[in-house]
């Protein structure tokens, strides 16, 4: 699939070198190695050259981005799409659902319905997520259909999140602890001084007996990082036998992405999605 884009030169960036331009616009290296590797991947005014080139106000630049083919094998799974154009699709992703293919498991991932999807529609792109949901994990996952759409949102889209947790949490707070992979184990994390910087902070919506409802923004993105942190301050999410405590009622951990908000990559243009809460999370809070 080719992307093309156009850009007219104006008068602040003339003077200056096609990949000074295409730098301040946010083009990563691999991006720009990426064009460079077309004959018609920069254009000035029509004409191929170098990232070297120099450009003059009024000059027309022609960037074709092309697309290789998803290495997942593309199998027929409904998941809802709650946007989607030419640079991105956002997905409600289902719980038991995991991401990204691995070694263990190849089939059943949003990595094969976006290859279907995007075959059934006749378009060619590999899957890139912007970031990705544990398996427990339900709510809105965006992903890029082009290199350069993946390399201007990583890390700039805000998300909300929705939690049920064990215990009665203040009305409000923030959980601010450095996240690292915990000793003898390849899968929990845990806060420990030499992790990486984490900071999650909270709203608490609703309060039962012994368990909280709460809505979730997170400053960063570490791994496990609002199941890590909840858990620490003696709050683990309702289902989370990894860091709480397994219970017959749950299937999964109860932790739901209910809102993304971003710059779309290429027009600018605010796209903001929600998504409703999946029948478990409401079954119980209706229940309760």
């Amino acid at each position: 699939m080719k992307r093309i884009l156009e850009y007219t030169v104006g008068d602040a960036d003339a003077g200056r070198s096609v990949k000074q331009i295409l730098r301040s616009r946010g083009y990563t290296a691999s991006v720009l190695t990426l064009l460079k590797k077309r004959e018609d991947g920069i254009l000035l005014n029509g004409e191929s050259v170098f990232v070297t080139a120099l450009v003059s106000a009024g000059d027309r630049l022609t960037l074709c981005l092309t697309e290789e083919d998803s290495t997942a094998l593309p199998e027929e799974i409904e998941i809802p799409i709650l946007f989607e154009d030419e640079d991105l699709i956002v997905y409600d992703k289902p719980a038991g659902m995991v991401v990204h293919p691995t070694k263990v498991i190849q089939s059943g991932t949003l990595a094969n319905a976006f290859a279907f999807h995007m075959a059934a529609i006749g378009q060619v792109a590999r899957f890139r997520p912007v970031y990705r949901l544990d398996r427990g994990t339900t709510g809105l996952v965006v992903v890029a259909k082009n290199k350069l759409a993946c390399a201007l949102l990583s890390g700039r889209v805000e998300k909300t999140y929705l939690a049920l947790c064990e215990g009665v949490l203040p009305e409000r707070g923030c959980f601010d602890g450095p996240i690292g992979t915990e000793e003898g184990s390849a899968l929990r994390r845990c806060v420990r001084s030499d992790g990486q910087p984490a900071l999650t902070c909270y709203e608490r919506l609703s309060v039962g007996e012994n368990w909280s409802f709460a809505r979730v923004t997170l400053q960063t993105g570490r791994t496990h990082q609002i199941r890590c942190h909840f858990a620490e301050a003696g709050h683990p999410l309702l289902g989370d036998f990894l860091y709480g405590t397994e219970s017959p009622a749950w299937s999964r951990h109860a932790l739901h992405c209910d809102t993304v908000s971003f710059l779309h990559p290429i027009t600018g243009e605010r796209i903001v999605r929600n998504c409703p809460l999946p029948q478990d999370m409401a079954s119980f809070l209706k229940k309760s």
